[in-house]
């Protein structure tokens, strides 16, 4: 979700576990707490602290303004392109992974 924070005056990514794939609380608290240790890096996005709504806790991260690799492979655009164009394109997302996954 995105929501406003009133406090930092900026819009942030709100993060709310999906239960009915991964019930288990303490896990979720614990990955977040890993994110928010994380250092800034270029490959991932900052998570910036976890706090309880409505019963359930939620991570709250910076806001990004770029269209979601999910959404450019539904709309089509992510294949687009010669076959030299999408291959680059495709080692240049595993690369960008495989650096922020190495940072976290």
């Amino acid at each position: 979700y995105r929501v406003i924070c009133y406090d930092l005056t900026r819009t942030l990514q709100m993060k709310v576990p999906f239960y009915k794939i991964s019930p288990d609380y303490a896990l979720f608290e614990s990955n977040c707490k890993k994110w928010i240790d994380c250092t800034i890096h270029s490959n991932i996005v900052e998570a910036l602290y976890t706090e309880e709504v409505c019963g359930v806790s939620c991570l709250f991260t910076a806001d990004f303004l770029a269209e979601s690799l999910h959404k450019r492979i539904e709309r089509g655009t992510f294949h687009k392109g010669t076959k030299s164009e999408v291959a680059s394109r495709i080692f240049d997302c595993a690369i960008q992974i495989a650096k922020g996954l190495k940072h976290a």
